[in-house]
């Protein structure tokens, strides 16, 4: 039996050492994660939103939009498509407007409001010119 209480008490004293070990590397870890730096251990880190200032709080969003914090430094003010009007520029008219390829997928004309395309404003060698399976003109170099 006394070689038992020996092993016994031998366990203890290892047990104990290994705790220190442990005790004594989480408090050297837990110290360097207090004091943030660069990897060359130059400057002290700081979050990258420190730095900006947010001209959007949420006391600054006219109903029906509402503050919306996300990932970003700083929010927004929101509203869903169903509860305010978009303006989608369907009225807007230019003069660089063109029609769309004759070959162009149905896809190109709805469901929905069709595609719109513009000129294309090619550079020398260039030319407007329709591809397969596209809804406008791009630029394509002439042989």
């Amino acid at each position: 039996r006394r070689c038992g209480v020996a092993a016994h008490e031998a366990g203890q004293v290892v047990d104990m050492a290994v705790l220190r070990f442990y005790l004594a590397s989480f408090l050297t870890v837990g110290w360097a994660l207090a004091e943030p730096t660069d990897s060359f251990g130059n400057s002290k880190l700081i979050h990258p939103c420190e730095s900006i200032k947010c001209d959007i709080g949420p006391t600054n969003c006219e109903p029906p939009f509402e503050y919306r914090q996300g990932t970003s430094c700083c929010g927004i003010c929101w509203a869903p498509d169903s509860v305010i009007s978009m303006d989608r520029h369907v009225a807007h008219q230019s003069d660089h407007q063109a029609e769309l390829c004759p070959s162009a997928p149905s896809s190109c004309r709805g469901p929905g409001d069709s595609a719109v395309c513009f000129t294309p404003s090619c550079k020398n060698g260039y030319e407007a010119h329709c591809t397969a399976g596209a809804c406008c003109a791009s630029c394509e170099y002439v042989r």
